[in-house]
């Protein structure tokens, strides 16, 4: 008992030294003189308990400080927040307008208290993904940002066109200079681009008929931008440059990106799954391509990985996993590939 002489040197400290005193000597304490020193004692732990964890909360039970909220990453930076048990959330949850300044305070536990139901809700109602019919193709103006804030844009059968492959319209049509951006499309002819973009945090869940995303040739971009409203004299005659990254193409029945002009393409941090082909020129025809492959993982791939038949394109492929195997890639001139060791020269080589 000597080393409870360790709490603060206040009249508490030796009230209780004297309480304990007299309860040493035997048959001089009562039973209701011992019920009449716990206050006290638990008066004392709880100074010591406080005096041990700077900021604890005092109440008349003991406090525990358990720290402000953790994130699911480091640095602090905004992340799905860890529910009770420190597993990380599935998603957002659904706001409590009754919790909502309680949760932006350290987490205070009182003994004997239930806790609180927040967490158990926190934990069960997560968002599900909005899903957006689409029955006609959004436009994305020339250098407009289209910001999806993570919803599934969903081909209806207004864009089914003349129920073929060939005939169906996009999803999303981008003018040069668009960003697209924390977007799931499915279904339709995907996306077109009429020249310069810049996808990030886009995802291609299911093609239609056809391919997930085209980069628009002299033929595309006459008809797209004739149904977007676009001037065609306003876009550049020059090769495309596009930039996709941080996305993801799955669940294609033929190939996942079409290119139909001159294009500088550039993926980075891709995931595809499920595809027959990531991209490819139109077969034979002389379209100059230069795709810069990288930081990507691809599993699934049923044919070529990539296809380029102009003589002129290149291929330069650096910090990629293809789930074990090396899958084809085909170009008009072997040589221009770096990176890769699979390699066929096209049977339709163009200029």
């Amino acid at each position: 008992m000597h080393a409870i002489q360790s709490a603060p040197p206040d009249g508490n400290r030796f009230g209780m030294d004297r309480a304990l005193e007299q309860s040493a000597a035997p048959g001089r304490q009562t039973l209701q003189d011992l019920f009449e020193m716990l206050p006290l004692l638990e008066a004392m732990l709880s100074r010591v308990f406080a005096s041990m964890i700077p900021g604890a909360k005092r109440t008349d039970g003991i406090s525990a400080h358990a720290g402000p909220a953790q994130t699911g990453q480091p640095g602090g930076s905004p992340s799905q927040p860890l529910a009770a048990g420190g597993r990380a959330q599935a998603g957002p949850a659904e706001p409590d307008p009754h919790g909502a300044a309680q949760a932006a305070q350290p987490l205070i536990r009182t003994r004997n208290a239930p806790a609180s139901p927040n967490a158990t809700t926190a934990a069960k109602n997560v968002h599900a993904p909005v899903v957006i019919n689409v029955d006609k193709p959004i436009v994305v103006g020339a250098g407009q940002t289209f910001d999806g804030h993570g919803a599934v844009y969903r081909a209806t059968s207004g864009l089914d066109g003349g129920g073929t492959p060939e005939t169906q319209l996009p999803v999303i049509i981008a003018g040069p200079g668009a960003t697209i951006k924390n977007c799931s499309y499915a279904g339709g002819d995907g996306i077109h681009l009429l020249g310069d973009a810049h996808l990030d945090n886009v995802h291609a869940i299911h093609s239609g008929k056809d391919d997930l995303l085209t980069i628009d040739g002299s033929v595309n971009k006459a008809a797209d931008s004739r149904f977007a409203g676009i001037d065609p004299s306003t876009i550049p005659t020059r090769a495309s440059h596009v930039v996709i990254s941080n996305s993801s193409f799955c669940n294609s029945e033929d190939k996942a990106i079409q290119i139909n002009g001159d294009t500088n393409l550039i993926l980075n941090r891709i995931r595809a799954n499920n595809i027959g082909q990531l991209a490819v020129t139109c077969g034979g025809k002389p379209i100059e391509a230069h795709l810069t492959l990288e930081n990507s993982t691809f599993c699934n791939v049923k044919y070529d990985l990539v296809r380029l038949d102009s003589c002129r394109s290149t291929l330069d492929i650096n910090n990629v996993d293809a789930g074990g195997q090396v899958p084809e890639v085909v170009l008009g001139d072997v040589r221009n590939v770096r990176g890769w060791s699979n390699v066929r020269g096209s049977p339709q080589t163009a200029s």
